[in-house]
C-alpha cells in the first residue's frame, strides 16, 4: 500500500487543527500547513520543511513506535484502512505521537510536518490484502519521508515494523512477523523475498 503527502494549508487538514492533545504528551505547537511544489520542474527534490529534525536515541525511539504501533493496528486492521501521523520528542526525552488520522483501504495524507519536535512519520498499511505488495514500504513510503527530511515507522498487516532511515536512505526491519498486531487472515506469501533492508532502486526492482 501506499500513502501520499497533502500539501494543504493550516485550515483545510484535520492534523493541522490541533484541537486534540497528542497521544503521550502535551498539546502540541500547532503544526502550520504551507503550499508547497513537492517536487519542482526538473525533477530536483527540495527538503520541504522548515525546520531542523530532532535526532532521539534510536533504539527508544524504535521501542516507543513499536508500541504505539501495535495499538494502532488492531484499529487500522478493524477498519480495513491505513492509519498515519508524526512522532514527537519533548524537551524532556519522552516521545508523543500526534492523533492518528484515517486513511483510506491504500492510503492516507499527512500534513506538512512543521512542529518542530517532529522527528518521524508514522503509518499503518491496513488490513491483508493479496492484492497489494504491502509487507514492505511503498517507494513512495520512502520518498515522502526523504523529502521532508526525517524518519518514518510502518507496520504491516503481517505485524512487521520498518524504520525508514533519511541518514542512510533505508527502510529496515525494526522486527519481524507477528512483532505487533497481525491480521488475523493474513496468510504467508513468498516470505523469503522479504529483504531486511530496502532501498528505493531494491524495492523498485521488487516490481
Amino acid at each position: 500500500m501506499i500513502r501520499t503527502i497533502a500539501f494543504t494549508a493550516l485550515s483545510a487538514f484535520a492534523l493541522a487543527a490541533c484541537d486534540a492533545s497528542y497521544v503521550g504528551g502535551p498539546a502540541p505547537i500547532s503544526p502550520k500547513g504551507e503550499v508547497v511544489e513537492n517536487r519542482p520542474t526538473g525533477g530536483q527534490v527540495q527538503p520541504q520543511r522548515r525546520i531542523p529534525v530532532p535526532n532521539p536515541p534510536e533504539a527508544a525511539a524504535a521501542a516507543f513506535a513499536r508500541s504505539f504501533l501495535d495499538e494502532l493496528q488492531r484499529i487500522s486492521i478493524r477498519e480495513q484502512r491505513e492509519f498515519c501521523g508524526y512522532f514527537l520528542v519533548n524537551p524532556d526525552g519522552s516521545f508523543a505521537a500526534s492523533p492518528p488520522v484515517r486513511g483510506t483501504f491504500a492510503s492516507c495524507d499527512y500534513s506538512i510536518p512543521d512542529d518542530p519536535r517532529i522527528f518521524a512519520s508514522y503509518h499503518t498499511h491496513g488490513s491483508y490484502s493479496f492484492a497489494y505488495d504491502n509487507e514492505v514500504p511503498s517507494v513512495a513510503d520512502l520518498q515522502s519521508d526523504f523529502d521532508f527530511g526525517m524518519d518514518g515507522y510502518i507496520s504491516t498487516p503481517g505485524g512487521r515494523v520498518w524504520h525508514v532511515d533519511y541518514a542512510t536512505r533505508t527502510a529496515r526491519q525494526v522486527c519481524g512477523l507477528g512483532c505487533v498486531y497481525r491480521d488475523p487472515i493474513w496468510r504467508p506469501f513468498e516470505e523469503d523475498a522479504v529483504a531486511q533492508v530496502y532501498t528505493v532502486n531494491s524495492l523498485l526492482a521488487r516490481n
